[in-house]
């Protein structure tokens, strides 16, 4: 398994973990033909989305695309959204949601399958969210997030690294080129040769302010944050990824 992830790399009121109800699901694609397979998602994936989100099945979805000249095995991200404490089972039809038949729906699933390949799915859940108000609820995502694929060395230290992650970001300070940060737990993360166990997201409006974010006489604050020092001892920040958002389906 770490072979695979090798090559790549989103509530307190702050803790308050007012929205640990949402599940998020990537699920992470390499389009051998880009053009196409952006294509399809547009004109037929995104229908189902809207649908899945009308029958009260998802709570949001969005496509994410990867910044070129990036070292990665994925073309595109998908985040599907839902809501765990609501239990109700929905047989929905995505033949009928795309107008198809049995053997239209046939024909598009092979066509697809030709352009796409879905590298891995991994699950999320939200430990925090902040935005540059102060706020920790979810709601339309900005433009540009860079992921950031960290590596808790051990179960028993998940705890004290969430909460040095939280207090070292508990607002996102004034001239910051950040708009919002996120702290995300992976739920699958089974045996123990594991790539990462958690994740953060920093959250841009645009991509010059990332670039901004990295300008300067030097990279980073003058004095390096204690919970960072922390961190360090326990955690390893494995990669970080640049993606910007393509398509999104949200109530």
């Amino acid at each position: 398994m770490q072979k695979l992830f090798f090559s790549w790399a989103f509530c307190l009121s702050f803790i308050a973990f007012g929205q640990q109800n949402l599940l998020f699901e990537q699920t992470f694609i390499h389009a051998e033909d880009v053009g196409a397979y952006d294509e399809y998602l547009k004109s037929d994936f995104i229908k189902i989305a809207q649908a899945r989100l009308d029958a009260g099945a998802i709570v949001g979805w969005d496509v994410w695309k990867a910044v070129p000249n990036q070292n990665l095995d994925f073309t595109h991200m998908v985040t599907t959204i839902t809501d765990i404490t609501d239990d109700k089972d929905y047989e929905l039809n995505y033949n009928e949601m795309l107008g198809m038949s049995e053997e239209r729906a046939e024909m598009f699933n092979d066509n697809v399958a030709k352009i796409r390949t879905i590298k891995r799915r991994q699950l999320w859940n939200i430990l925090a969210n902040i935005d540059g108000n102060g706020s920790a609820k979810i709601g339309k995502a900005p433009q540009f997030m860079v992921l950031n694929l960290m590596k808790v060395r051990e179960l028993k230290n998940y705890s004290k690294y969430e909460q040095l992650e939280i207090a070292n970001t508990s607002k996102i300070e004034e001239g910051d080129a950040r708009v919002a940060w996120t702290l995300h737990r992976r739920l699958d993360n089974l045996g123990t040769d594991v790539y990462y166990t958690h994740t953060t997201i920093d959250w841009f409006d645009n991509w010059k302010d990332f670039i901004k974010s990295n300008m300067g006489p030097s990279v980073g604050p003058k004095e390096w944050p204690k919970a960072w020092s922390e961190m360090d001892k326990i955690r390893d920040l494995r990669n970080r990824v640049m993606l910007w958002k393509y398509l999104e389906v949200k109530k």
